[in-house]
């Protein structure tokens, strides 16, 4: 059983803002193709149709996202299209991944995240905790991450 593991992200200001810009786009390419999906007579496979998964990790990830959501939604025989509220984003392991071998005298954990810049990374300062750090010895940890923000804090759920 692979459990799930919540830290604290300790962004400063710029990279919080940076990090705001970034669970806002990706809010807003959830619900475009939320309201896009939805229109669909029929959702067939995991998966959304290559054109509409084509624009970087970030846009095919939004679209995987609301792709689950719409099914999910159809599938329970929901009337009213869904929304996102836009508090987290969903990451694979080539969108955000730790850092290994990464320390400095305050953190002893860093993330590596996409950011809204072609080229260009968000690293994220975190701090580990005992339960983390057992299941890090195990090597039983997630591929994907979940970026979330809870009012000024941020959190990340691996």
């Amino acid at each position: 059983m692979i459990k799930s593991y919540r830290l604290k992200i300790y962004p400063n200001e710029s990279k919080r803002k940076e990090l705001n810009r970034l669970i806002s786009f990706w809010s807003d390419k959830v619900n475009h193709f939320i309201r896009l999906f939805w229109t669909f007579e029929e959702l067939s496979g995991s998966y959304p149709p290559k054109e509409y998964t084509r624009g970087g990790r970030l846009i095919r990830d939004a679209a995987v996202k609301a792709w689950q959501i719409v099914k999910g939604a159809k599938e329970t025989g929901q009337k009213k299209r869904p929304y996102y509220d836009g508090n987290e984003i969903d990451l694979n392991e080539f969108s955000a991944y730790i850092i290994p071998d990464l320390q400095t005298k305050e953190f002893d954990l860093w993330l590596n995240v996409i950011s809204l810049e072609k080229g260009k990374r968000l690293k994220l300062p975190c701090k580990k905790h005992r339960e983390f750090n057992k299941a890090l010895e195990g090597g039983k940890l997630r591929k994907s991450i979940k970026i979330r923000r809870e009012g000024l804090l941020c959190y990340f759920l691996l």
